[in-house]
């Protein structure tokens, strides 16, 4: 069980699990703000990506195929509010390697004042804490006339190194996504979103182009989902 208070009862659901059909779900307690839905994976090989199909799951592991490959990821809880994700990719032929996302989906703000969601991103240059939708731009008029605002906030897209943080203001909510590990390529997550309008989430990272064997296993970069009140927090544990 990954509930935040463990519990055999068979009404008690874990917050974040996988779904019949493979794909991971992550409720809205846990989610900062975000209506994240389906999140699976995407391989891209030889510069070609087909869509991959579940062929085992359950609420902690799934496995995915795809023409050429096959991963495995299982959930793993690592503290009261957060769980790891670590997949193992098979290359069923050789080939080149170009990009892996371990968890793509649906995203959209879900809350009824969109600007009340921040996100912190991370970059090799620093950090920092924006709004997920930007106000568009004050129009000036003419002169004598006042200022106009621009009707409607202009989608956001977000990418960040290793880790980022999404932060309800109004619900006091945080999700941390964050890779743990580094050992042969560098995790980037990125969020695309638009008040009202579904958005993209993506965790993964480039392949860098390398050639492997068939039937080679790759271990992957290890995930981790942390989720609480405070952001800072999760940050520090993060570390």
């Amino acid at each position: 069980m990954l509930d935040n208070v463990p519990s055999r009862k068979a009404s008690m659901r874990p917050t974040v699990s996988f779904r019949e059909c493979g794909t991971l779900a992550v409720s809205p307690e846990v989610s900062a703000g975000l209506a994240i839905r389906d999140l699976g994976p995407r391989v891209r090989f030889d510069n070609e990506e087909g869509a991959p199909r579940p062929v085992t799951a359950s609420e902690a592991a799934v496995t995915w195929t795809g023409d050429r490959w096959r991963m495995r990821t299982e959930l793993l809880p690592c503290g009261p509010q957060s769980i790891e994700l670590r997949s193992r990719l098979c290359c069923q032929s050789a080939g080149v390697l170009n990009h892996v996302e371990l968890l793509t989906g649906d995203a959209h703000l879900c809350e009824a004042e969109p600007g009340q969601v921040r996100v912190l991103t991370l970059s090799r240059y620093g950090g920092d804490v924006v709004a997920a939708v930007q106000p568009s731009p004050v129009c000036t008029a003419a002169a004598g006339e006042p200022n106009q605002a621009a009707p409607a906030p202009v989608p956001a897209t977000l990418t960040s190194e290793n880790v980022m943080v999404v932060y309800d203001r109004g619900g006091r909510r945080a999700l941390l996504i964050g890779f743990l590990s580094s050992e042969r390529w560098q995790g980037r997550v990125s969020l695309d979103v638009s008040a009202g309008n579904d958005g993209r989430l993506q965790v993964g990272f480039d392949g860098g182009d390398v050639h492997v064997e068939a039937g080679e296993q790759l271990a992957l970069e290890t995930v981790m989902l942390a989720w609480g009140s405070d952001p800072w927090r999760l940050l520090e544990q993060y570390a």
